[in-house]
């Protein structure tokens, strides 16, 4: 597309939002989707001035800039944040004046486990005007657990187990283990479904620790722990409880957890800064051009 001198090329840039809209709106094919450069040419365009389409290029032009620089931000404390996990995991990297040996333990000397199931969705009093958190798959999305698409009654919970705030929650069945392992860590006590295994570290300071050390070998849980169903992925449970940690301190694992803590809480704000700037730019085209 050529810019023609009596119109700013910041402004037309914004006006993207505007064309793309119009594109897919009026394109047409039966493999896929397309629109002849003659019937783009339609688009509807308001234009101002050659003053005010400068200035609201610019306008523009500054909010892509802040955008992009979140997004940078964003991969660079996710890098980050993996070569700490390598690094820490591996013994690599240690915090100053620790040099005792990480010690060998099986997960299940240092947690207990549990599940759940799923009441009857026939029946609606085990769900309507519920305030028991019910963790699906659906659920396990960010670090902390504090709310669930769906709640039970006291009805509907009545056969299920309540998990105390700090349980460990992982997804052991779902279509998402082809890729990933999710954790979470509940911040209010819930209950689980089916597809849901809560571990239940015996100390205060294992939780955080354990959830990142879960994050950095999700593909060797992946690898040995994986199964392919006819339906859909799960994980050996029964055998990852077997799996054999190298476990620091008490002491030392309060200073990881927190430390990686941090970085996790870095990497949810310029996240946040992404999401908030593109809705307020997306805001700006809709009051502007739309």
């Amino acid at each position: 597309m050529i810019i023609k001198k009596d119109y700013s090329v910041d402004f037309v840039y914004a006006l993207g939002a505007v064309i793309r809209k119009y594109a897919v709106k009026h394109s047409a094919g039966s493999t896929f989707a397309e629109i002849s450069g003659k019937e783009l040419a339609k688009t509807p365009i308001r234009i101002s001035s050659l003053d005010e389409q400068k200035c609201i290029g610019e306008f523009f032009k500054t909010l892509d800039d802040l955008i992009t620089a979140h997004e940078r931000k964003l991969e660079l404390l996710r890098l980050k944040k993996r070569y700490y996990l390598q690094q820490i995991f591996s013994r690599k990297l240690r915090f100053r004046g620790f040099t005792e040996p990480w010690r060998q333990r099986k997960l299940n000397e240092l947690a207990s486990f549990g599940g759940g199931h799923t009441p009857s969705m026939a029946d609606s009093e085990n769900y309507s005007g519920g305030k028991i958190l019910w963790v699906t798959s659906q659920d396990v999305k960010q670090r902390y657990i504090e709310t669930t698409t769906n709640l039970l009654t006291k009805r509907g919970a009545a056969e299920l187990n309540v998990y105390p705030e700090g349980s460990l929650i992982m997804v052991t069945r779902s279509g998402i283990l082809r890729h990933m392992v999710p954790v979470s860590i509940l911040r209010k006590p819930a209950t689980v479904n089916q597809d849901i295994r809560v571990i239940q570290p015996h100390s205060k300071n294992l939780a955080p620790w354990l959830f990142q050390f879960f994050i950095s070998h999700q593909k060797l849980i992946l690898l040995r722990y994986g199964k392919t169903g006819t339906t859909v992925e799960s994980i050996d449970f029964k055998s990852l409880k077997e799996m054999v940690l190298s476990v620091p301190t008490d002491s030392e694992m309060e200073l990881i957890g927190l430390f990686l803590d941090k970085i996790d809480c870095l990497i949810d704000c310029y996240a946040l800064k992404v999401d908030l700037s593109q809705r307020l730019k997306s805001a700006y085209l809709r009051t502007l051009f739309i």
